[in-house]
């Protein structure tokens, strides 16, 4: 698909823009929004938007233009930035420098979002579970039409995309029936909730500004990927990452990395560019393997392998691979820079498990990274690593200290807000099949906290506890009444000392109403048989467990380990 219409007799421009601006593309509202490319060092580039419909009052606008110039500097890089503007859809982009010119129809103008991580949020509404609800949603609903995406080419190598046939990537899709199965499934179901609460959400007043207004999401994701893969080398150090530079460079020293480096690129396997090509891999994703099924592949990868390291070809991460460090900064994040967008939804974790310990750190950077390369404090909405015990060699054993990671970022970060995602995982896969509940519970967080909708969107979070005699009450934040899904709160441990009580020593639920103290919809009280001397409670501590405490919006409460800090309440004082 061509990326623009090239008034230039069939011949293709010296005149360039980056390659996310294109047919179909939404540009973010009422925010400067930069256009680049590259052209003839000297000549004089002009941008022009014009034309189109304003999707509140359903008005036509052919006779506003937003023009801005620029000379291509001696590097032959130009760029400039647009004023503010408003939503429209229906318009057309004109850039030219006198000689060549280039024109992008069916431009739209409303809120845009950038989608990183690795393949919880790669994962493509081809392989959700509710995916067939949703392509006849879509054939009902003409006017989702007004989400759109972008996916980045997965390019791990500069020449990857003329070397392969890249043509499912790069361009902008329309929010339709048929393109429905190469949509990421999280962003996806994010976009609409973001459609549809944009007109039920707010007042009267708000609902003029949102209604009705495209969303665009710029999808940057690969699978497998640790954070470092998306920050520069620079700022892997910075962050404390040099264990795992000093891991990459081990495998360099494996074997030539220039011989892996040219094995790596002739293999066309290693170019992701067709999703649904490999029926196994499709079969991975959706409906997924038994754990006998994994237990087999695996069997057969390691004789692979080993019959590698026999001919002197270990298995390495190499100079072309897309999980070394800094190398999809480089090839895929740094080429949409600084296209304008309201956020970032992030979905990433999984992969750092093996150095759970420098998670923290390596994300705070990558936030820190990613909002100096946009110059502004770019809202961060994070996913908390669902639920999962094993998959391949894939252990969860770590993912309680990931999960604290991400609690801690968002807790001592600006602007960074985290999803519950505790009643969402799976035991033997990685890969959760149903994204609705993510996708929704994001398009909360970013309703309250980016467009200022007065609505519950967090998670319930226990701050404090207190024992009194034989009872234990945890209070939380968030939350006005709790839900349980069933007789017994799941994921709840309760200690005395390092002894693990029985569930037959204890019971815990929603404390009732208090005539006395009011309203106490927010405690959850822990009735135990006998008092504790060294009382600890730890809730969804482990790789895999099953939330089913909820609050009123039933978004479930995130994990927390309550030990020293419960106060114990004796002789009328709090000791």
């Amino acid at each position: 698909m061509e990326a623009a219409e090239f008034c230039t007799g069939g011949v293709k421009p010296m005149l360039q823009t980056a390659e996310i601006f294109g047919d179909g593309m939404v540009l973010q509202m009422a925010k400067l929004v930069p256009v680049w490319g590259t052209g003839v060092p000297g000549r004089t580039v002009q941008v022009r938007i014009r034309g189109g419909e304003n999707p509140q009052k359903k008005e036509k606008r052919n006779g506003r233009t937003e023009e801005k110039s620029t000379t291509v500097g001696p590097d032959g890089k130009w760029n400039v930035r647009l004023d503010g503007l408003s939503p429209a859809s229906g318009m057309t982009m004109t850039v030219t420098d006198g000689e060549d010119t280039l024109e992008y129809h069916d431009v739209a103008v409303g809120e845009v979002w950038l989608a990183g991580g690795q393949s919880n949020m790669e994962y493509l509404m081809g392989f959700d579970a509710e995916r067939e609800q949703e392509r006849e949603l879509l054939r009902q609903c003409g006017e989702l039409q007004r989400i759109r995406f972008f996916s980045c080419p997965k390019i791990s190598w500069e020449g990857e995309e003329e070397q392969y046939d890249y043509s499912s990537y790069g361009f902008w899709r329309k929010c339709t029936a048929e393109d429905l199965d190469f949509l990421p499934a999280v962003p996806y179901y994010f976009a609409r909730q973001l459609a549809e609460k944009f007109s039920d959400r707010f007042s009267d007043q708000e609902k003029a500004v949102f209604r009705d207004v495209p969303i665009g999401i710029v999808d940057c994701t690969w699978g497998g990927t640790r954070a470092m893969c998306w920050m520069t080398e620079e700022k892997i150090r910075e962050s404390g990452g040099e264990a795992w530079l000093a891991d990459y460079e081990a495998g360099l020293r494996l074997r030539d990395p220039e011989e892996e480096a040219e094995e790596y690129r002739k293999n066309p396997l290693n170019a992701p560019t067709d999703p649904f090509r490999s029926e196994f891999d499709c079969r991975v994703l959706y409906p997924g393997l038994t754990r006998e099924e994994q237990e087999a592949r695996m069997r057969e990868i390691k004789e692979e392998n080993a019959q590698s390291e026999e001919q002197g070809n270990p298995v390495i991460i190499g100079l072309c691979h897309p999980w070394r460090p800094a190398g999809l900064y480089h090839t895929m994040l740094e080429k949409i820079i600084p296209y304008a967008v309201r956020g970032v939804i992030y979905y990433q974790g999984e992969s750092d498990a093996q150095k759970a310990e420098l998670y923290e750190d390596m994300l705070t950077g990558l936030i820190g990274l990613w909002r100096e390369k946009w110059g502004e404090e770019l809202p961060f909405l994070m996913v908390q690593l669902a639920p999962f015990e094993i998959w391949y060699e894939e252990s969860g054993e770590r993912y309680p200290e990931i999960r604290q990671a991400q609690q801690n970022v968002a807790d001592r970060m600006p602007k960074v807000w985290l999803a519950s995602n505790g009643d969402a995982g799976m035991r033997y896969d990685i890969h959760p099949k149903h994204k609705r509940p993510v996708g929704y519970r994001l398009a909360l967080l970013a309703l309250k906290h980016v467009y200022g909708a007065d609505i519950a969107a967090d998670a319930p979070r226990c701050t404090g506890a207190v024992m009194k005699g034989q009872e234990i009450e945890l209070s939380f934040s968030h939350v006005k009444e709790f839900c349980v899904k069933g007789n017994r709160i799941n994921a709840l441990r309760v200690y005395d000392g390092d002894r693990e009580l029985s569930e037959d020593e204890y019971t815990a639920a929603p404390a009732e109403e208090d005539a006395v103290r009011g309203d106490t919809g927010n405690i959850l009280k822990i009735m135990l048989n006998s008092p504790l001397k060294n009382p600890k409670v730890k809730f969804a501590q482990t790789g895999y467990y099953e939330v089913n405490l909820y609050n009123e919006e039933m978004i479930p409460a995130l994990p927390f380990e309550a030990g020293r800090k419960i106060r114990i309440l004796q002789d009328g004082i709090l000791r």
